[in-house]
């Protein structure tokens, strides 16, 4: 059964960048196979709402913002307590989080997550 992959963006981000960001982004997981839904943030608080009440729907959350919403989607998930995974997607202004992760683009986090459940399909 394929992953199941729910996107929370916050199209917001970087100044209102990340909308086309992750227009771009959307079109390579869908290229690389994957289905996805996606939930929009409105403001601050929704990245912790929305992973809360997807995260036991979903195999796993992909926080699609900067460093503030990836913080919310992970406090979000941790209160699930789903056993769901977390990947990002780094469409905000200086995405630390995700650099100190070596997720400097969005060509990376795809990579990253098609090779991470690639790895979890083999196993």
């Amino acid at each position: 059964m394929p992953a199941r992959l729910c996107c929370i963006v916050n199209p917001a981000a970087a100044g209102g960048r990340a909308r086309e960001r992750w227009t771009n982004a959307r079109a390579a997981l869908r290229r690389a196979g994957f289905t996805l839904e996606e939930r929009f943030t409105e403001a601050q608080g929704d990245g912790i709402r929305l992973a809360r009440a997807a995260a036991a729907d979903f195999d796993h959350l992909v926080a699609v913002c900067g460093d503030g919403t990836v913080g919310e989607v992970a406090s979000g998930l941790i209160q699930s307590g789903a056993p769901t995974s977390l990947a990002l997607m780094p469409t905000g202004t200086g995405n630390d989080v995700a650099t100190q992760l070596g997720i400097r683009s969005c060509d990376t986090a795809v990579d990253v997550l098609t090779r991470a459940l690639a790895r979890d399909a083999a196993q």
